[in-house]
């Protein structure tokens, strides 16, 4: 409907027509909203004595606006218009409502965006992260692959955080709270070619041969225990070596929750166990296998596999799985889990949940994205005549692993107040350098930001992720602690006798990483961490948002593009053809109409594919096929 412009007496309209609120039982507020609106209208209807169109859409607008505020106002503002223009009230209802739902979709992208919390700000060097020596060795072997060396300092700190276990952890100062073990879950991101496995390999390299090792080793500690005379001794060493595996990492391609529970048992106490997916697009595919990932009558669960590694973010696994035959019982020893993944955007939130994160597993999670350095395009290259490892697999086979082996002999020589076992270390902050206080300020900052956003409803996954910052800083803190203890460490090398070259360091590893509390400085470093955390958070969650409409965007290319060819190839079958002849053969097939038709055939001629001729007496274009759609 057209709204039309007030008729010649608007001035005596307004002037007799001036309904008293009072009549209509508006309160004191509605009468002052009403009469305000009669002012902005009564300004505007004074302009030459005619109200241009765009006034009336804003008048209209803000009737809308008023309603929506003041809705017993109606049917006293509404007359009052109907009046002015000369026009029902029914018309005016009608306009108002198309207003209203105009309005109502404005306020929900309006309401959307104000939902965004501001962008964290992560500017800095791979200096402002990790110990200079360490710093220079990941920038050295990203310049040498080509790579973005962000990913490759998470899956650093992931990598050491495996080697370590819970033998070493850290303690935030806060009262009531336990020892945070420093295992990580990260999930290198991008799209396939993004160098997602040529940064983790420089990783997951040492961590294979490492495994490959100690089962060179096992399998020689069981064949001396096959030779034991006393049977029964025999059984309980192969049991013992059994219940005591060192294998460090598994890249199980299918595995159900059970069964990498039963697996994650059988490792050492207080080890650590590094579950890496190359390809971590089906993680959670475990949650098929059983009743593992739905909890009856169609109610999606949190799964067996996720519970675990919920649990085992803030503490060591102590829990047991019971079942009806005891020897199938499953029960963990202090055990620390650690996830790496390499996983394609479109498949990202399949995994996590960005938006709510309402079993709170995604604020448990790293997101980082992979991708080439930038100028590089991942096509660096060596001479060939350098035959040295990446700097990365050289500083973790050669200096990281035997440090932290060092640490995993550590023997237990205390008890606690029940008479267990002590057989762990656990590092606190510096009191004195001002390492707890800077800790205390930097996440009640953040405590305090997620309860801003929660008043004003703002990104609720992200409000999650900020709660877990005093957890992520103290496991970042532990890890820049050990990996700062090792700066400029000896070594002494030699074999052993399977043939394994064994390096072990000339000094006490763990006497150095707890002879001292974590200083300011690596605080700082961990909360510098931790807001490069915060930025990556934002930037895949941003991603992930536009990539159904960028994939729906290029499903309608590719649909488009398959009509053109299907218009190009019946011209190429009766090339030359007349137009009218096409349009007789193709209208209403795959849903074309006449105009789709000229459509095609218009812009096939723009692209050179078909030559477009009127000859001379005829009254139709001819069509004749010249070249495919590609060059």
């Amino acid at each position: 409907m057209t709204i039309q412009e007030p008729s010649k007496n608007a001035n005596s309209i307004l002037l007799s027509t001036n309904p008293n609120p009072s009549n209509h039982n508006l309160r004191e507020g509605e009468s002052e909203a009403y009469f305000a609106f009669q002012d902005y209208v009564s300004t505007a209807s004074k302009k030459g004595g005619r109200v241009k169109s765009q006034t009336n859409s804003n008048t209209i607008d803000a009737l809308a606006k008023l309603l929506g505020t003041y809705p017993s106002v109606e049917p006293v503002a509404v007359k009052f218009v109907a009046e002015l223009w000369d026009m029902s009230t029914y018309e005016i209802r009608q306009s108002v409502a198309k207003a209203s739902e105009i309005l109502d979709k404005t306020q929900q992208y309006a309401d959307a965006l104000g939902s965004l919390a501001p962008k964290f700000e992560a500017d800095f060097n791979i200096e402002d992260l990790l110990p200079p020596a360490v710093a220079s060795i990941i920038q050295d072997s990203c310049d040498r692959s080509g790579t973005d060396w962000k990913s490759s300092v998470f899956l650093l700190l992931a990598t050491t955080g495996t080697l370590l276990g819970s033998k070493i952890m850290g303690h935030s100062g806060v009262n009531g709270s336990d020892p945070i073990p420093p295992n990580l879950y990260v999930f290198c991101c991008g799209d396939t070619s993004s160098f997602k496995s040529v940064t983790s390999n420089k990783f997951i390299t040492p961590l294979r041969q490492l495994r490959r090792m100690m089962n060179t080793l096992r399998k020689s500690a069981l064949e001396e225990a096959k030779r034991l005379d006393d049977p029964a001794q025999q059984k309980a060493e192969v049991r013992r070596l059994q219940d005591n595996l060192k294998d460090y990492i598994s890249e199980s391609l299918s595995f159900s929750a059970e069964g990498f529970a039963r697996e994650l048992s059988k490792q050492k106490a207080r080890s650590g166990f590094h579950l890496h997916q190359d390809e971590g697009s089906d993680l959670l595919a475990c949650n098929r296998y059983g009743n593992n990932g739905n909890s009856g009558a169609g109610v999606q669960s949190m799964g067996l596999f996720i519970k675990m590694l919920v649990e085992a973010y803030t503490k060591e696994l102590t829990n047991t799985f019971t079942r009806a035959n005891s020897d199938n019982n499953i029960e963990f020893r202090a055990q620390s889990v650690t996830l790496t993944a390499n996983l394609q955007l479109r498949f990202i939130t399949e995994i996590l949940d960005f938006a709510e994160d309402s079993m709170g597993w995604t604020s448990r999670t790293l997101v980082v994205e992979s991708k080439a350095k930038e100028g590089s395009f991942g096509l660096n290259t060596t001479d060939p005549g350098d035959a040295s490892i990446d700097p990365i697999q050289e500083y973790i086979s050669t200096r990281l692993i035997p440090w932290c082996l060092d640490i995993d002999r550590m023997a237990a020589t205390q008890t606690d107040v029940l008479g267990n076992v002590i057989d762990y270390q656990v590092l606190h902050l510096d009191r004195y350098d001002g390492a707890q206080t800077l800790y205390n300020d930097s996440v009640r900052d953040r405590m305090e930001m997620a309860s801003d956003m929660e008043a004003e409803s703002k990104e609720a996954g992200l409000r999650s992720f900020l709660r877990k910052t005093g957890v992520r800083v103290i496991k970042f803190a532990v890890l820049l602690h050990v990996l700062e203890t090792l700066v400029g460490k000896r070594f002494t090398s030699a074999k052993d006798g399977q043939g394994n070259q064994i390096r072990t360091p000339c000094s006490d590893a763990v006497h150095a990483v707890t002879s001292i509390p974590i200083s300011k400085e690596t605080v700082q470093r961990a909360l510098n961490l931790e807001a490069l955390a915060c930025s990556q958070y934002q930037h895949i969650a941003d991603i992930c948002r536009a990539a159904p409409s960028i994939r729906e965007a290029e499903l309608v290319r590719e649909a488009t593009l398959k009509r053109l060819d299907y218009v190009l190839r019946k011209i190429r079958e009766h090339t030359p053809i007349k137009e009218s002849v096409l349009k007789t053969k193709l209208k209403g097939v795959k849903g074309f109409s006449r105009e789709d038709i000229t459509s095609a055939v218009v812009q096939l001629e723009r692209q050179g594919c078909i030559t477009r001729l009127k000859p001379k007496g005829e009254r139709t274009y001819y069509l004749t096929y010249v070249r495919d759609l590609r060059q």
